[in-house]
């Protein structure tokens, strides 16, 4: 299972990487295979982290309570403005690659927190839904099958979210993954466990257990991380200000939990 498997680009994506993580957010690259890229980069190996929900906050967000209790958190971990979440994922990438940058691309598309229907109206207004099914008038399914981001690479390995604690985006990303895989043997086909969901009882197997037939999830061998690579994830994970106070209460905290929870990867076939 080498992260660092040679990929090349197709004819319309012009660049070359070595390894392709698909994450549903900013952030979720980092959180769930920061060691990992850390090995990788080391190696001498590219890594490409592809962030889908990668648009930037529109202008006139829904005024709902999950936008208002969010804004109203990362403001305050970001000294009263809105973070830039691109700037924090540039960064972090970065701290992992010891100064040497890590591709970071994104797509576009919106958070689930901003997505409306056809009507305009906000589809997920309260935390309790994210981790709910997706709402039907969901657009980013459809915008996700409609896109050639995928299409237009020649890869040969990628990883994608096991959507352990069921986010809504995070299922929608591993659910379009999984149906650009079914059509392309050629390519395989890693999952990772989600962090920090990882860290409620049982979640990892509900996971495993959602995943939509016909495919198989088999565990990786472990690869236990260095110091220096747990070191080079925890740094990284630093510059998520904005996001880190939604899971811990200090760096100190963040960094012990690190430490504590292995990444897990699985490969998978059907």
């Amino acid at each position: 299972m080498p992260l660092g498997t040679r990929l090349r680009a197709g004819p319309q994506q012009g660049f070359e990487v070595a390894s392709l993580i698909l994450a549903p957010h900013f952030d979720d690259a980092v959180y769930s295979c920061g060691a990992m890229v850390a090995r990788s980069v080391a190696a001498g190996e590219v890594v490409t982290l592809l962030t889908v929900c990668g648009g930037e906050i529109p202008p006139d967000p829904p005024a709902t309570n999950i936008v208002r209790e969010l804004h109203a958190r990362w403001r305050a971990a970001n000294g009263g403005v809105l973070p830039l979440r691109q700037a924090e994922e540039r960064t972090a990438a970065s701290a992992l690659a010891a100064g040497v940058m890590a591709r970071v691309i994104a797509m576009p598309l919106l958070d689930c927190i901003y997505r409306r229907d056809g009507e305009g109206r906000a589809l997920y207004t309260r935390g309790a839904q994210l981790g709910g099914a997706p709402h039907p008038a969901d657009p980013l399914p459809a915008q996700l099958r409609a896109t050639a981001w995928l299409a237009e690479m020649v890869v040969s390995e990628v990883y994608l979210p096991l959507a352990v604690g069921g986010h809504i985006d995070h299922r929608i990303v591993r659910d379009w993954a999984l149906e650009w895989f079914a059509a392309r043997p050629d390519v395989a086909a890693y999952a990772y466990a989600d962090f920090p969901y990882t860290r409620n009882e049982g979640a990892i197997a509900v996971a495993l257990a959602s995943l939509p037939a016909p495919w198989v999830a088999s565990p990786t061998a472990a690869a236990f991380p260095t110091t220096a690579e747990m070191d080079a994830k925890i740094a990284a994970m630093r510059a998520y200000r904005s996001q880190n106070s939604s899971f811990w209460v200090d760096d100190d905290a963040m960094a012990a939990e690190v430490r504590a929870t292995p990444e897990r990867v699985w490969r998978l076939s059907h």
